[in-house]
């Protein structure tokens, strides 16, 4: 079964933006330094879709590394929720 949005957020934390998609659906983003994903709910608060994900891999200033490091456990952690759904 699809992981719920509480199970998301439980493993990736806190999201940035939610918006009503229609049909009772919600969109929740994460974003950080070099990374967004969105990840479509539907009424029943499970995953749909992924329906966005973008990532920056190029060489970053050493004062940003460490915002580079939670993007990665970020990502691990929601391939994690959703795979063990």
């Amino acid at each position: 079964m699809a992981k719920t949005d509480q199970e998301i957020i439980a493993y990736a934390g806190s999201f940035s933006s939610r918006s009503l998609a229609g049909e009772g659906t919600v969109l929740l983003q994460w974003q950080a330094s070099g990374y967004h994903i969105a990840i479509l709910f539907d009424a029943t608060e499970h995953v749909v879709a992924i329906t966005h994900e973008s990532g920056n891999y190029e060489e970053e200033p050493n004062y940003l590394r460490g915002s580079a490091i939670l993007v990665v456990i970020i990502i691990i952690a929601v391939f994690v929720a959703i795979a063990n759904g």
